[in-house]
């Protein structure tokens, strides 16, 4: 299985300052190391269709099945709304993964060490790509 960034990803711009000094800087940014996730690639799309017991699927490329997610809620709007979150993770994923890696990278740069909001958000963010890797739900 290949990792949610495609091979291009060699290096992430940082900031919109296109000065010869910040593309040098740009150019030292790593992406994020290249990893081999079993789950099925992105995107996904959520099937908003429901079928006769109120469910819907989540489908990778080539209309490959991904889950179910199925009414377990008298909440209407429920089931769709969980469907299109699903669908959504590998770009979540990739998004928080590229972010932390551009955070971890802009700590070390500029020798600060994060706190406060900082350090929760940060750890948050460590916990989430670990759960989503692991499959732990953080017990």
């Amino acid at each position: 299985m290949t990792s949610p960034h495609s091979p291009s990803d060699e290096k992430m711009n940082i900031g919109s300052d296109h000065s010869p000094a910040r593309a040098d800087e740009a150019a030292k940014v790593p992406s994020s190391p290249q990893r081999a996730e079993q789950w099925t690639p992105g995107p996904w799309e959520a099937s908003l269709a429901a079928d006769s017991h109120e469910q819907r699927s989540v489908y990778g490329p080539n209309h490959e099945h991904v889950t179910y997610v199925v009414n377990g809620s008298a909440i209407p709007g429920r089931t769709t709304a969980n469907a299109s979150l699903i669908a959504s993770a590998p770009e979540l994923y990739e998004a928080l993964d590229r972010w932390l890696a551009l955070a971890d990278y802009s700590i070390s740069a500029l020798g600060v060490e994060p706190h406060g909001e900082e350090k929760v958000v940060l750890e948050l963010a460590r916990a989430a790509l670990a759960k989503a890797r692991s499959g732990d739900e953080g017990k």
